[in-house]
């Protein structure tokens, strides 16, 4: 999920017009007086509306959508969003509010001019008020209609831009929305068209503060526009990202009220959360407030993934006429697969929207493993047998499937695990369940150098995890607090992947080889209280058919621990070398075996794991 740049929003946003001094006194010196459950206020203009309409209206789901409602307040901070003072968290205020405002002559043209789509909506629900305009010839809003007229919006196409390799806010890939005009759909020149997209608005944070914002669900958000040109030139060319680009089969009144939208919301002041309040979030909920039919936040559950948009919208038949778009790296790759010269002037092309057509990577998200997994283990080393069963909220791993993501991408966030032992086949009473293992977020990054987008390949995690302490004899097990990182290479092995099925395409070989090195920090129960150590970490991943992945893995950490006493080292090697595989059984399930073996003190232990896995949303 990219952090998008306010680059051009205050070219393309024109401020609404705000309600006069008066204007504003009068409305809330209404409300004030108003007693919120009666309705004499806006029964005084003989528009026949009755308490029970008031309360239907109310609690009706679209209109609390319009509100931006979640879990019974607003996530909009801005005051003047709403026309009663408690609107925020009292939608039939604010719907007597709205209604007053609209019923006044006075009033109502600066609230529609103010609030384009929640007038739509309440007119289309109160027919006497809308013949009430009429009766007025109420003029539109000039400054609506000049920003509306602006966009001219005609075709909505969601645009999905996968991972990117070393950019950990946008690791989950990055979603918006393409606006085609007349022009555009008539020209198929991008420069014709625009973007809107919800991104944490780094004019005001950015860095490691503006992370941990984005994460904790603290983060500044914006609403972003610009001439899709530079949007698309960006990830193609600056990101070396690939894009899959879906037309959203919608009428065009669903396009209208999307629009009157987002010129009420473009400039709210907004948290942005990187699990759940993103740029995938934002436009299944503009797409929510125009249909009380729709649920479309709540289907991508709650954790949503850029790539989550296309699979929910797909479920409900409103993609059509998929468009691969194969960044510069993907075009080089395609060519050494195919053993020719790369010579395009790359660049220009994707600029003019003329890229040569290719076979598409793997890497359609429709087609990708729902987001979650949920696992069920069996592992067995020489001491003990345990029973694992654990969560993972996302994403993938090396062994996992990749159909639908970028290769060779391992991100592990937000897991939890649990486990139980038992020794001799016996369920042992006197164990109780535990946490495995419990992970905030694990990233193994591995860019090729010898692929056409080279980079340093890294490492980092933060997570609970079970560890033995071969400081002393004991070789005890202990949970520790493990945070590390890693930096080194990995290298792509052979030409183009030899699956048939990706012959043509730009996908990189089927062997891929890393070595990496870093530090690693661990604090609990174990001897001392903490240990530190540098560990060198290499493998390889083969992917040796559609349905089965190898991995062989190997880490040399050093440990030092401090405070030697008898048969006690206070630093030590304590290799692990670890072999595993999986099989995908059918499109959401597979199986994995591993085997691990580990040098302790002056003994070794070896582990066999055997896994089932389940994706769900």
């Amino acid at each position: 999920m990219k952090k998008s740049p306010l680059t051009l929003a205050l070219l393309l946003s024109i401020s609404p017009v705000a309600f006069a001094h008066n204007v504003a006194e009068d409305i809330a010196e209404n409300v004030e007086k108003s007693n919120v459950k009666n309705t004499n206020m806006v029964l005084q203009q003989n528009t026949q509306i009755d308490e029970q309409q008031i309360n239907n209206l109310s609690q009706n789901i679209v209109w609390q959508r319009l509100l931006l409602y979640k879990n019974g307040k607003s996530t909009v901070r801005n005051a003047d969003f709403f026309i009663a003072q408690n609107g925020n968290t009292e939608p039939k205020a604010e719907l007597i509010a709205s209604v007053n405002a609209l019923q006044n002559k006075e009033t109502a043209e600066d609230f529609l001019c103010r609030f384009p789509a929640r007038s739509h909506w309440l007119l289309q629900n109160l027919p006497n008020i809308k013949q009430l305009h009429q009766d007025w010839q109420l003029n539109t809003c000039s400054e609506f209609d000049a920003w509306l007229n602006k966009f001219d919006a005609k075709q909505f196409s969601l645009i999905f831009a996968e991972e990117h390799n070393n950019r950990i806010g946008s690791s989950f890939g990055h979603t918006l929305v393409k606006i085609d005009t007349a022009k555009s759909l008539k020209t198929n020149n991008n420069d014709d068209a625009y973007f809107f997209n919800f991104a944490t608005d780094e004019t005001k944070e950015t860095g490691l503060k503006g992370s941990i914002h984005a994460v904790s669900g603290k983060g500044a958000g914006a609403m972003t526009f610009g001439k899709y040109t530079d949007k698309q030139a960006n990830y193609l060319i600056n990101d070396q990202r690939d894009i899959w680009q879906y037309e959203l089969d919608l009428p065009q009144d669903t396009i209208n009220q999307v629009m009157r939208q987002l010129w009420e919301v473009k400039n709210a002041d907004r948290y942005y959360k990187f699990l759940n309040n993103n740029c995938a979030t934002e436009i299944l909920r503009l797409l929510d407030a125009t249909d009380e039919q729709y649920h479309f936040v709540q289907d991508g559950g709650k954790i949503i993934a850029p790539a989550e948009v296309s699979r929910v919208l797909a479920k409900h038949h409103l993609l059509k006429n998929a468009k691969y778009l194969p960044s510069e790296r993907t075009v080089k790759q395609a060519f050494i697969n195919n053993h020719q010269v790369y010579n395009l002037d790359y660049p220009t092309l994707a600029r003019l929207n003329d890229l040569p057509t290719f076979t598409p990577n793997d890497n359609n998200p429709v087609n990708a493993n729902k987001l979650h997994r949920a696992t069920v283990a069996i592992k067995q080393n020489n001491q003990s047998s345990k029973a694992i069963v654990g969560v993972r909220g996302g994403y993938q791993d090396l062994l996992d499937n990749p159909t639908g993501k970028r290769n060779y991408w391992s991100m592990n966030a937000m897991s939890l695990s649990l486990g139980y032992r038992f020794d001799d086949d016996n369920f042992n009473k006197n164990n109780k369940i535990t946490i495995e293992e419990a992970t905030l977020i694990d990233v193994l990054s591995l860019s090729p150098k010898n692929g056409t987008d080279p980079h340093t390949s890294y490492g980092l995690h933060l997570k609970i995890k079970p560890v033995i302490d071969a400081s002393n004899q004991t070789n005890d097990e202990y949970h520790v607090l493990s945070v590390g990182m890693e930096k080194g290479v990995s290298y792509v092995l052979g030409q183009g992947d030899p699956n048939q099925e990706k012959q043509g395409t730009g996908e990189l070989p089927n062997t891929l080889c890393y070595a990496l090195a870093g530090g690693v920090g661990q604090v609990g129960k174990i001897n001392q209280g903490h240990r530190v150590g540098v560990n060198v970490h290499t493998g390889c991943a083969v992917h040796l058919s559609p349905k089965m992945r190898v991995l062989a893995d190997v880490n040399l950490p050093y440990w030092y621990q401090g405070g030697a006493e008898d048969n006690e080292r206070s630093h030590y090697f304590q290799p692990i070398f670890s072999l595993g595989g999986q099989y995908d059984i059918g499109k959401q399930q597979a199986v994995r075996v591993g085997v691990e073996y580990e040098k302790l003190y002056d003994d070794s232990q070896t582990a066999y794991t055997v896994s089932y896995h389940w994706f769900f949303d």
